[in-house]
């Protein structure tokens, strides 16, 4: 099974890096989300920004009951819960992405067992439609990118009948219009993994990173849709070897920021540009033992991420990747403090940051963060 990375947080502390964070410009203010009706307070619940609201399937913090979908209007802080008949299952590491109508949901893992089933679901009308069967295995972990006209789900792990994991490297291609998946090619993708990222760049999905049963991976390529081909990403001068770390494509690159390097976890990051195929690097200046989680967000010219410090306290940055250079989040409001989030994600004007856990607490409120 994966490791958890706030499980193992005390044990990686002592190999962070230890450089001294420089003096960084400190700017934005927050607005602190409570706990909610409705709101997910386990690990890994699926998420999806909608353009005005907030979409979560995972269980709710009363009594730890299952529940349907809710949706978060970051404007109010109210959660709405799903009234609507068919919704699918509370689940956890499965794929989900907004398709500008839908929030398509596919697979994930319930008590140790990977389910099969999926949906779409429009939050404008309240409505699931149920998603025909995949021609791929049932799986968690694994990445999802919207093309704009299809829904692309790749790689992932799953657990066989002794509890062993098993990683893929197969994916496919869902059609909302037509309702029909593709299988992707296999020839010439990355080599089975979880825990990696994925990027859409407007023609082709870069996935990088993960894990496998050796480790960290440090490779990737690039998936045309058009073509069903692969074309493998330079190496040279890449990031360490990483899972679980953030992605965002900002219109030129693909950017690669934290997650779990080996023995340690990372305070660095880089900055793929597929028209030369080549990388550029760059550090985090956060004090020493901080750790991001998987989920980073893209303002439309700086990246955005969050996580915890060993002192309890959080820590968020704002990278310009045009000037190489990084700006600190005001300090967060008290209770956001010592966790690593689930979600960050952009509403056009504001990031959300919700969720997350550490050290096996799980959390179901959050905060806005405006720059």
């Amino acid at each position: 099974m994966w490791r958890s990375l706030l499980v193992v947080f005390a044990l990686f502390v002592a190999c962070s890096s230890p450089p001294v964070a420089p003096q960084l410009p400190s700017v934005g203010a927050w607005q602190y989300i409570p706990e909610g009706s409705g709101e997910p307070d386990v690990e890994g619940p699926e998420w999806a920004w909608t353009g005005s609201r907030l979409f979560a399937l995972g269980a709710t913090n009363a009594v730890n009951s299952e529940s349907d979908a809710t949706l978060l209007d970051p404007g109010t802080a109210v959660w709405t819960p799903s009234t609507a008949v068919g919704g699918l299952s509370p689940r956890q590491y499965g794929f989900s992405v907004w398709t500008g109508a839908e929030v398509f949901v596919w697979s994930g893992l319930t008590y140790r067992t990977d389910l099969a089933d999926g949906g779409l679901y429009d939050p404008a009308t309240d409505f699931w439609r149920p998603l025909p069967a995949a021609p791929i295995l049932p799986r968690h972990l694994g990445t999802a990118v919207w093309t704009g006209a299809a829904v692309i789900v790749w790689g992932g792990m799953s657990l066989d009948s002794a509890s062993n994991d098993v990683y893929f490297n197969d994916g496919a291609k869902f059609d909302p219009a037509s309702g029909a998946w593709s299988p992707l090619a296999i020839s010439g993708a990355p080599s089975p993994r979880s825990w990696s990222s994925a990027a859409w760049t407007g023609t082709r999905m870069i996935v990088w990173g993960g894990q496998d049963t050796n480790g960290q991976l440090g490779d990737g390529a690039a998936y045309d849709p058009i073509a069903d081909a692969w074309t493998p990403i330079s190496a040279v001068g890449a990031p360490s070897p990483r899972e679980a770390h953030g992605s965002v494509w900002s219109g030129t690159e693909m950017i690669v920021v934290a997650g779990e390097c080996v023995g340690y976890f990372c305070r660095d990051g880089g900055r793929y540009d597929p028209a030369k195929d080549t990388w550029t690097l760059f550090s985090i200046p956060a004090p020493s033992g901080y750790i991001a989680g998987n989920s980073a967000a893209w303002t439309g010219s700086k990246l955005l991420t969050y996580g915890a410090l060993p002192s309890g306290a959080g820590w968020g940055g704002i990278y310009d990747p045009r000037a190489d250079t990084w700006a600190e989040m005001a300090p967060a409001p008290s209770q956001l403090a010592r966790r690593v989030p689930d979600v960050v994600v952009w509403t056009g004007s504001s990031a959300i940051i919700y969720g997350g856990q550490y050290n096996g607490v799980y959390f179901g409120d959050g905060a806005l963060f405006t720059p």
